[in-house]
């Protein structure tokens, strides 16, 4: 993968260099059998992807497949026929050739990326695949309780496991990296020791029945699992680090971990088993119905604890672990709401409280699904609208001065709004796109500004519920959090969440209370029915909020023609209901409802896909944010200059005053803005210890070798931002190929450090970091060859090269600082004290 890349970009690299040198036709005209071996090249990775079996086998990726490949041999033959004509031609007719070889050959740069890695993700997604379908087999022999049951099931367990060991073994041949490839080897050689011993396991305990050998075969099951999960977090790693090169290029289908699949069944299991708590206390079944509560909870417990143990990302498992104390906080709540109603049934005040609160922990449960399968921007999404539906149920409430309804709510809408902002921060930090980042931090700024507002207005109105002109104050707050969480997500996101959370609930509540039949089922219906109107029209305010930005007329028009559907869907589903509820016995007319609901969840899923902006429309956006963005900091610098040259007017005229001297004017002098680049390398330069001089027996050790190309990455990167602005072709491919450079030895010194740590988790944060130090350089020499490709001032290529800056900055440091921790590790083992002085530190480590 990274060869293939790095190849193609070295060709178009060394193409855009002869262009910018060519004076005449000759020059240029030698980039011909380079431009045919380019066009070679992507005809042989547009053949292979066009023709995969396994990929085309996949609906959604056979067009888009085919699309890009078009796209692509288009733009390799308008290259060598651009390349042809300049090196024919002369004059203008020779420039104009010239001009249009750049722009086919970032075109080609920009859809190989595209290409090749859509293709291996789909491959990836066929991998995890094979992989469950091993943890099943295993899952399915645990299941035998005789040895006639147990043969039949060894057999097609050693099948899977084959087939898996072969997939690692092909996925192992595809990948660069040395780390990548050792992990691969250790899953191959684990899950040839942990499935026999499963069978061992579960052998001895048909044979020998005892809770023994029954926790004996369990715990080997565990370890098969533990086996698997561990190679497709693997491959999600891989998938991660691809996704770095072109934001957008994979397709929106996450890769899931066995574990993860298991929580998000427990899950789905518990929000079943809350939507029948207060039917069985009507039947008088509330005890039962109490255990089924505390069981699922347990499991879902016992579920993300599993997740959060193999969870490698900090941010995602404190959030995990951050959850199982709400989930019981929560649960608890439940309960004690379900005993009130049992012993008030005639109390409407206790109804609602158990209704809020069995609502309150389904949005826990959301979220938790979000925080161990959902990317970070979902789990955003996710938190934003529960702090938005409960809002919404606040505003409700004070409306109807349900006072006892408003005071939890807004309990609930103080750890709402924390979740979301937590999650937003988590969101910051992965973000690199430096208009991005500036949106999320206003939008985060703006929320913790408005929370305390908000719940203050909030309180207000509740304490007051005659006083009309609080309600406006509140209304007011409560749009501009949905506006900063709208910021957050993106509408496409906030859509998904808002259907896929509570209304696809409550249209299960819907079938459920009509299948149930009972004298509650009219009123349970009509109550599931407002609430999924209520969601479905937020999720069509997202929709139209959104189609002030969309530029595209036909995708407009899908837009509104999705809309109408939307809402022509749910006047059908509010009909069959009714036919539903006046002839229970129709059977045929709830089916017909069923086959609603599903077309609703389609529906859903359509206005979600088409609310995804376009690329031209994603570029236009960030070019407008961008544009606003600096007006601001213009704004913000005009004034803090302003204040200082009254503050210099004061002292000068202060000054004057005492010396008799005559008062003039001082004049300042505002500092050359240096562009982003720079601000990445001074960040790298000043972020890691100085490198050891030459003389020094350091500047020859590993560490020495890694600070040293480390501080070299820091000055070519300031050297690639100066010749971005000035706009030198020539140097700015130098010196990301020289960067490439520096990257390779960065990681060959980090992997010697890390072979002599015998701590597994700093070893794997060594080999883990510096791989993305490989990612992040190939990617910046990409970036480099498209902007040297652009036209002048293109703010989509200055962007992206800035994102790669940053990136492989940021990931620099944290090789230094994983190797420093290593080092120090290797140097004082535990059980171990040095007795020696601590060494000298030097100005930039105080400085970090």
């Amino acid at each position: 993968m990274e060869q293939i890349l790095e190849a193609i970009a070295d060709n178009v690299s060394n193409l855009m260099m002869a262009a910018s040198k060519a004076g005449g036709g000759v020059v240029f005209g030698n980039m011909v059998p380079a431009a045919q071996l380019i066009k070679n090249t992507v005809d042989g990775i547009c053949t292979a992807a066009t023709e995969s079996p396994a990929l085309l086998s996949v609906p959604e990726i056979k067009s888009r497949m085919a699309e890009e490949a078009a796209e692509l041999r288009g733009a390799t033959q308008s290259l060598l026929t651009c390349t042809s004509k300049a090196r024919d031609c002369t004059g203008s007719a020779q420039q104009e050739a010239q001009q249009g070889a750049i722009t086919a050959a970032k075109t080609v740069l920009q859809r190989v990326v595209n290409l090749v890695l859509t293709e291996d993700y789909y491959n990836i997604l066929q991998f995890v695949e094979v992989a469950k379908c091993s943890a099943e087999a295993s899952k399915k022999l645990s299941t035998a309780n005789t040895l006639q049951h147990l043969v039949p099931h060894v057999s097609a367990c050693n099948d899977q496991h084959i087939e898996l060991i072969k997939a690692m073994a092909s996925r192992k041949a595809l990948t660069q990296s040395s780390s990548y490839q050792a992990t691969f080897d250790e899953c191959i050689e684990d899950l040839k020791v942990a499935e026999p011993k499963h069978i061992e396991c579960v052998h001895a305990a048909i044979n020998n029945p005892s809770t023994d050998s029954t926790a004996a075969a369990e715990n080997a099951l565990q370890g098969v699992i533990t086996v698997i999960d561990r190679v497709i977090y693997l491959v999600k790693d891989i998938a991660a680090s691809n996704q770095n090169f072109i934001e957008g290029a994979m397709a929106d289908r996450p890769i899931t971990t066995v574990r993860e699949d298991d929580l998000e069944k427990k899950v789905s299991e518990f929000v079943t088993s809350l939507g029948s708590v207060v039917p069985a206390i009507r039947s008088h079944d509330h005890t039962a119905a109490a255990k089924e509560v505390v069981l699922h909870a347990n499991q879902v417990a016992a579920a993300l604890r599993a997740v959060a143990d193999e969870c490698t990302d900090p941010t995602r498992k404190a959030l995990i672990e951050a959850s199982l104390p709400q989930i019981q906080q929560k649960t608890a709540k439940v309960l004690a709401a379900m005993k009130n109603v049992v012993e008030h049934p005639n109390d409407p005040a206790a109804a609602k409280e158990l209704e809020d609160v069995l609502q309150n922990l389904k949005q826990t449960l959301r979220a938790v699904t979000a925080f161990a399968t959902g990317s970070l921007t979902d789990i955003a999404a996710v938190t934003g609208v529960s702090a938005l539906e409960v809002m919404q149920d606040l505003k409700k409430s004070i409306e109807i001065t349900d006072g006892a309804s408003a005071q939890r709510a807004q309990g609930i809408l103080a750890t709402g709004l924390e979740a979301h902002i937590a999650a937003a921060r988590a969101l910051l930090e992965t973000t690199t796109d430096p208009v991005h980042r500036a949106q999320i931090e206003e939008a985060i700024h703006k929320l913790e500004n408005i929370k305390p507002k908000l719940l203050v207005a909030a309180q207000y109105a509740i304490d007051h519920p005659n006083d009309m002109e609080a309600r406006p104050v509140l209304d007011n707050l409560i749009n501009q959090a949905r506006q900063a969480i709208m910021v957050i997500s993106g509408p496409s996101k906030v859509a998904d969440a808002h259907f896929n959370g509570r209304a696809i609930e409550e249209l299960d509540e819907i079938i459920a209370s009509l299948q149930r039949d009972d004298k509650n089922t009219e009123r349970d219906c009509v109550a599931h029915a407002k609430k999924y109107a209520a969601a479905l029209q937020a999720q069509i305010a997202v929709a139209n909020e959104a189609l002030a930005n969309v530029t595209d007329p036909r995708r407009r028009e899908l837009i509104q023609s999705a809309i109408v559907e939307e809402q022509a869907t749910l006047g059908k589903i509010l009909e069959l209901t009714k036919v539903c509820l006046a002839d229970p016995r129709n059977t045929a007319k709830l089916v017909q409802l069923q086959e609603m609901v599903a077309t609703a969840k389609q529906s859903s899923n359509k206005l979600v896909t088409l609310l995804k902006p376009t690329a031209e429309e994603t570029a236009a956006s960030r070019e407008k944010e961008k544009n606003r963005l600096r007006e601001t900091q213009e704004r913000e610098q005009a004034a803090a200059q302003h204040a200082a040259q009254q503050a210099a007017l004061q002292v000068h005229h202060t000054t004057a005053a005492h010396t008799g001297e005559r008062v003039s004017t001082p004049i300042i002098v505002e500092g050359p803005k240096q562009p982003q680049i720079f601000a990445a390398a001074l960040k790298l330069d000043g972020d890691i210890p100085a490198a050891p001089n030459n003389s020094s027996s350091e500047s020859g050790t590993p560490q020495g070798k890694l600070l040293t190309s480390s501080h070299g990455i820091a000055q070519v990167m300031a050297k690639l931002s100066a010749l971005s602005v000035s706009g030198d072709i020539q140097g700015m491919i130098t010196a990301s190929k020289q960067i490439s450079t520096m990257v390779a030895d960065v990681i060959t010194q980090a992997n010697k450090i890390a072979d002599t740590c015998n701590d597994p988790r700093v070893k794997a944060d060594c080999l883990t970091f510096s791989q993305a130090c490989q990612n992040f350089g190939i990617q910046l020499k990409i970036m480099s060859a498209v902007k040297a490709a652009s036209k002048e001032n293109d703010p989509t290529a200055e962007d992206q090269l800035i994102a790669a800056a940053t990136g492989l900055s940021n990931m620099v440091i944290k090789t230094v600082k994983a190797c420093e921790t290593a080092q120090l590790l290797a140097s004082h083992p535990k059980g171990t004290t040095s007795k020696s002085k601590p060494a000298t530190t030097s100005t930039n480590q105080r400085r970090s």
